[in-house]
């Protein structure tokens, strides 16, 4: 249903008003049923890792299997990421590192960074921003894929 946007006019009656806001009432209700149906696309999640972490699970181990989602990431001490497990083709994850703790690996096989082969690893410094797009990734016959780095800011001190 489309919404007439000629009226209410000018030269209208008061006692059509009550007609004009049930009509666009029930319309805002099919865009809200609407929207509903397709379920949540994007989440924020606060993620603590262990000292020594080496990966992160989407789905069962702190990450969403959401579409989209924004990770403030901490760590208890010294982890360096390898490795991103669960992943779906085509799901974002942009995370915000909030210490200087958490360190990405550069391995093309897994987590694939925009950087030389001499530089190993991307973050340890808090505000680092890093996003990752999952290329391949089916968990239902058990393929990680791996996570190109799409963008990255780094933190300037």
């Amino acid at each position: 249903m489309s919404l007439d946007a000629t009226v209410p006019s000018d030269a209208g009656f008061v006692s059509d008003l009550a007609g004009y806001s049930r009509e666009t009432r029930a319309a805002l209700n099919v865009i809200e049923t609407a929207v509903a149906s397709l379920g949540a696309v994007a989440s924020v999640t606060e993620l603590a890792l262990a000292a020594g972490a080496t990966s992160i699970a989407v789905g069962s181990g702190g990450l969403s299997s959401l579409r989209w989602e924004i990770v403030l990431l901490t760590a208890a001490g010294a982890a360096n990421i390898a490795q991103i497990t669960g992943g779906t083709q085509g799901q974002l994850k942009i995370f915000i590192l909030l210490d200087a703790d958490v360190q990405f690996v550069r391995n093309p096989t897994y987590i694939a960074l925009n950087q030389p082969a001499a530089i190993a690893n991307y973050g340890g410094y808090a505000g680092d921003v890093i996003a990752f797009v999952n290329i391949n990734g089916n968990p239902s016959t058990g393929v990680d894929g791996y996570w190109k780095e799409i963008w990255r800011t780094p933190q300037a001190y």
